[in-house]
């Protein structure tokens, strides 16, 4: 899975590149790459590059079906939208870390998770297929921790983060951390 997402980014690396060395204009290829692999590669980046694969490729697909369900508060429809929509992601509140583009073993394998999950390559387990929302416990607020279990339905926990999906209609949450009080 490692050797196929690697060769996979390179080759739509080499292809950004070749096309840039062509002398040619924006292509199609170019366009995808800048407006969707790259956002939710960062996505992945700041928000689990600690995490394993499916914890990353979790958040990456989060990302994508946010950008498929083409919601204003999420950012609209495309990745770039969701994932430099204010408030939605918190290492995108920080200009400095927002711009700068990484360039380590970390960063490469972000950009395999983003492509594979933008292709369409990766099916999430069932129980999952739903998550819009994620946070990992350890690094949100206490108010961003109650609003979650206030307001949506834990589907599961991958590595450090949580996933969460909207109630349906008449739906309360089943899930309440007994670790803190949510007032």
């Amino acid at each position: 899975m490692r050797r196929i997402c690697s060769v996979l980014a390179l080759l739509l690396i080499a292809l950004v590149a070749g096309g840039r060395a062509q002398g040619s204009t924006t292509s199609d290829e170019e366009a995808f790459y800048r407006s969707q692999i790259i956002p939710m590669a960062l996505n992945v980046y700041h928000e689990a590059r600690g995490e394993k694969e499916l914890g990353q490729m979790m958040v990456a697909y989060v990302t994508l079906k946010r950008a498929e369900d083409n919601r204003s508060m999420w950012g609209g429809r495309t990745i770039l939208g969701v994932v430099f929509k204010k408030k939605q992601f918190s290492w995108t509140d920080d200009p400095s870390i927002a711009k700068l583009l990484p360039h380590d073993l970390a960063w490469r394998k972000a950009l395999a998770v983003a492509t594979w999950v933008a292709m369409g390559f990766f099916e999430p387990p069932e129980v999952l297929v739903d998550a819009r929302y994620y946070l990992n416990p350890d690094t949100a607020d206490h108010k961003n921790l109650c609003l979650m279990a206030q307001n949506f339905i834990q589907v599961g926990i991958v590595g450090n983060h949580r996933f969460y999906r909207e109630a349906s209609m008449g739906e309360k949450p089943k899930f309440v951390p007994i670790t803190f009080k949510c007032t």
